[in-house]
This record gives C-alpha cells, structure tokens and sequence, in this order.
C-alpha cells in the first residue's frame, strides 16, 4: 500500500468521468526500473445516509438499467465498439447506473464506464444451495478476484453477493458479506430479494433481514403496480437506501411471434400475427413506472422512498435456462430496449428516455 495526496482533485462523476493516469514503477536498491505498470483512475466518494445514496457529497438519485454481457450469436464475446455503443446509447436514454446483471461482466465494460461516465453495480452468480460449502468457497473466490480486479474502477459503486428467494441463504451471506466488506470499505454491499415481498410487513422483515446481515441498501425486485407501492411503502427503511433493481413493461418485438403452443408472458394483448408490438411494450413501462414514480427520493421526499430504480432490461436476450426458472415460457426475454442485434425499439426507447427524464437529475 502506498498514500499520497491530490491538492483540489477533479472529482469524477456521470456528467464529469475525470480521469487521471497514474504509473506504478518498481526499483531495486540503485534505482534501476525492474517493473511498471499504468492505470488510470477517478478520484470520488460514493456512500449511503439514512435513505439515499450520495456521490462527492451531493445526493444522487439511480436511474438505472440491467444489461447482459451478451451479445446474440456471439455469446459473452464482443468487440470493445459493441460495448462501448452499448453503454453510450443506455447514457443517451437518459441513465446513470448499470446493473451488470447476474455475474462478473468483461472488463472492458467497465473501464469503458469510467470513460463515458456511468456508474455500475457488479455481482455474483448465485441463487441457490446456499448452505453447501462448495457454494460459499467458489463464490468467496470469485468475489476476492472480482474486487481485487476492480478495485480502481470509479465507475464500480456497489456490489451484489446474491439474488435470494424463500431460502435466503444465511450462511453464504454471514459469509460473503463480511468477506466484501473487510476487502473493500468504500463501496456498500448488499443482496437482491426476488421474491413476492407485496405487503408493508414483508417488506419491512426483508429491509430488517438485509441490515441484520450487515447489507448496507435493501435491493428488491419489484414488478409492483400502484396498489402494490401504495401498500409496501410503509415498510420500507428509513436507515438505508431502497434500490428497486428490477422493473420492467412487457415484453415487445415486432419482428415475430413468441411462438407457438401454450406459453405463459405478458402483456396478455397480442398482434395479429401472435408477437407483442412495440406500442404495447411501451404502454405497459409507462403504467409499472407510474407505481413507484410517486415514491422516488427527492429533495421533498427524503424518507420512505426508492434511491433508485434499474430497468430489466437492456436488450431482448436468448435464455436456454429460461423454462427451468419458468415452465412453459419460451428460452428468450423480449423487454428489451433494444434487439439482439442492437438495433433501438422505436417506441420502448422514447419511452424510455421520456420516463428517465421525469426522475430526479
């Protein structure tokens, strides 16, 4: 370790990703140069208090979006110009947080962020078996690699061990938690609920769940409408941030049906054809979006409130596991803004960009 000081930094931030290059040399006794090493680096201060999330001092409201490190037929592998259009075309739509969905993404992506200017959330790839201790050894592993790669990225602000459901998995958590937060004191740690948390009291025991185990935000899926947000607010901490991690419309494609045969996603309107046009897919965003827009943190709501909210998802992803976690759906997401090939949906996209601008800036 090594400490030096910056006299007045230019601090980095979505709307200024200032960046310094800093170069590492490593000499022997007579000053010979035997190794050296250049990264390049942003100077902020990202933290929580009471309901809100805070960047160099000033709040910051999440408007966020999931994205896959997937890219069609080419599976997890992309040029460093797909990802880059990817990540400029979610900043156009208005964003200024990514949810790297799932698991570790590319780092290209990310050094990419720090560039363009967005923040991210990282996380781990698990979901089940949390008690097994060959579950808790691989993912601790992965987690120590992840923040050790990661550490010097300004734009990695959080980070997600988890996506638990009925078996909320303690002993991984009493594990990975700490594990993260002994590695890395700058940047909250948490966990996602995805499970069917409607009412006020099932919120409040998930939020109490989250800071027992030492989470520093509660992050919850939430495919909620009105009556569901007017109901669980109630229950939400006012100790910690409120980070919705997933919301989402319909699923939309004008290029085709979903397929033939019984199959169970929404809306339940189709075209004539059998596929879910991109006019539908964006009414439905406005009416979810219209549930929680109500609660949102602002300078007149500062309590009982969402710091923050991620679209699920960024593009329409082809999912082989997708009738293991639900029967008799098809082995694909159509939500996306974009098609597989990255072509904008017309009308999801101005929606988009419509609702991002309506959130705090």
């Amino acid at each position: 370790q090594c400490r030096f000081r910056v006299n007045h930094p230019r601090l980095w931030s979505p709307d200024s990703p200032n960046l310094y290059d800093l170069r590492f040399e490593l000499v022997d006794s007579s000053g010979a140069i035997l190794d050296a090493a250049m990264d390049r680096i942003g100077i902020r201060k990202f933290e929580t208090r009471g309901s809100r999330f805070y960047l160099n001092n000033a709040p910051i409201f999440l408007r966020g979006i999931a994205r896959h490190d997937v890219y069609g037929d080419r599976g997890f592998v992309a040029d460093e110009r797909t990802l880059r259009n990817d990540l400029n075309v979610i900043k156009a739509l208005g964003a200024n947080f990514v949810r790297c969905i799932h698991y570790p993404h590319n780092e290209a992506v990310l050094r990419a962020a720090d560039e363009i200017g967005l923040l991210l959330s990282e996380e781990l790839p698990a979901w089940a078996l949390y008690a097994e201790q060959p579950v808790i050894q691989t993912a601790s592993a992965m987690l120590t690699s992840l923040l050790r790669r990661d550490y010097n990225r300004p734009s990695v602000v959080l980070y997600l061990v988890a996506s638990v459901n009925v078996d909320r998995g303690e002993p991984y958590l009493q594990a990975l938690i700490p594990l993260a937060r002994s590695l890395d004191r700058s940047r909250p740690v948490s966990f996602i609920f995805d499970d069917a948390a409607y009412t006020s009291d099932l919120v409040a025991a998930n939020a109490a769940y989250a800071g027992r185990l030492g989470g520093g935000f509660y992050a919850q899926n939430t495919y909620w409408h009105r009556s569901i947000f007017d109901a669980v607010v109630p229950g939400l901490p006012t100790s910690m941030p409120f980070l919705s991690t997933e919301w989402t419309g319909s699923e939309g494609s004008d290029r085709g049906p979903l397929g033939d045969g019984p199959t169970t996603s929404f809306p339940s309107q189709r075209d004539e054809g059998g596929g879910f046009p991109e006019a539908v897919q964006a009414q439905k965003m406005a009416e979810a979006f219209a549930g929680f827009l109500p609660y949102v943190c602002s300078d007149e709501r500062t309590e009982k409130c969402l710091a923050g909210v991620v679209f699920f998802d960024y593009q329409d992803v082809e999912w082989p596991g997708m009738p293991i976690f639900y029967p008799n759906h098809l082995p694909f997401l159509r939500n996306g803004l974009v098609y597989e090939d990255r072509v904008l949906k017309v009308w999801p996209g101005v929606m988009f960009r419509y609702l991002m601008w309506l959130l705090p800036q």
